[in-house]
């Protein structure tokens, strides 16, 4: 994948500007080393296949600013996790059930496809971001700083396990 720009504006918080979050590349991060063959599909629990198609968690987390390159390190370390946890690196298979039938059976893919990284710059610290007088909600943090969710239609075949989105504030953090 190639260069993704575009400016996420949210009015309204974060100061008298707004607070702006722009991705500035996007990339594929894969494996630091590739699948065995043995372990190329995962079969998902029951319960795994009730929510597989439309449950996506959303993890925001906020760290101050650290020394070096953030983006480097976490594509970095985000490679060698997924080495460890080898199906976050591959696509659930869906396989719609027949008529009759309750689950659909669907499956981890574990082909090493990798996990979409967006990297973002917002026009904030993080100190005028989190102490903002109207605090923004879930659903608008959710929207502008996490990355985002595949489109699931009764088409789709293969679905990503994984996206990563880091947004840098002006403060480094």
């Amino acid at each position: 994948m190639g260069s993704n720009e575009g400016d996420i504006s949210v009015g309204g918080f974060g100061g008298d500007g707004g607070f702006v979050v722009k991705v500035t590349s996007q990339s594929v991060i894969k494996p630091s080393s590739p699948t065995p063959p043995s372990r190329r599909r995962f079969q998902l629990s029951l319960f795994d296949r009730l929510i597989a198609v439309d449950q996506y968690a959303t993890f925001l987390s906020f760290y101050p600013a650290a020394a070096g390159e953030p983006h480097a390190i976490l594509r970095g370390s985000l490679s060698e996790a997924l080495s460890r946890f080898y199906p976050f690196a591959g696509e659930i298979k869906l396989v719609y059930p027949e008529p009759g039938l309750p689950v659909p059976s669907s499956s981890v893919d574990c082909n090493d496809r990798g996990v979409v990284y967006l990297e973002a710059e917002a026009n904030q610290t993080m100190a005028e971001f989190l102490g903002a007088a109207t605090p923004p909600s879930r659903r608008l943090l959710e929207q502008h700083l996490a990355p985002p969710r595949p489109v699931v239609s009764s088409h789709a075949q293969l679905l990503p396990m994984a996206a990563v989105k880091t947004t840098v504030f002006r403060c480094g953090g």
